[in-house]
């Protein structure tokens, strides 16, 4: 237990004696799934990403984020005769994972001035993406 307070307590202090910052972008998506007696399809969307640095270094920062992304995806069949068919299904992704992310090089705090960086972390992310099943009625 003493051991557990002691830790806690250095990493307080280490992050009362570093910067913190709130940075946040924006960006395009895709995914890629399956399901069970689907069709692979693709989804394109939309990012954004906050994340909020709590503790910078020169190069290098340590972040809790939640990159939030929606995207959208669609099938349907188009014959060059008859025009489009009646069923159009229409789906819809939605993904939002907690991430801890190490941040080194270009990006990683507000002062960085590097042209080259990344992040190695890991995420928590519950992705809600029910098949596309729904079908929408288009009109000729």
């Amino acid at each position: 237990m003493k051991k557990l307070l002691l830790l806690l307590g250095v990493c307080l202090s280490s992050t009362c004696a570093f910067s913190q910052s709130f940075m946040h972008g924006a960006g395009i998506c895709a995914f890629f799934e399956s399901y069970k007696d689907v069709d692979m399809s693709t989804a394109v969307g939309f990012t954004y990403s906050p994340r909020f640095n709590f503790v910078e270094g020169e190069s290098m920062s340590v972040s809790v984020g939640i990159p939030i992304s929606l995207a959208f995806s669609g099938s349907g069949q188009y014959n060059s005769r008859e025009g489009a068919s009646e069923d159009f299904k229409l789906g819809i992704l939605i993904n939002a994972p907690v991430m801890l992310n190490l941040n080194f090089g270009a990006g990683s705090s507000l002062d960085n001035e590097s042209r080259f960086g990344g992040f190695i972390g890991g995420a928590a992310a519950s992705t809600g993406a029910p098949p596309p099943t729904s079908s929408i009625r288009m009109a000729t």
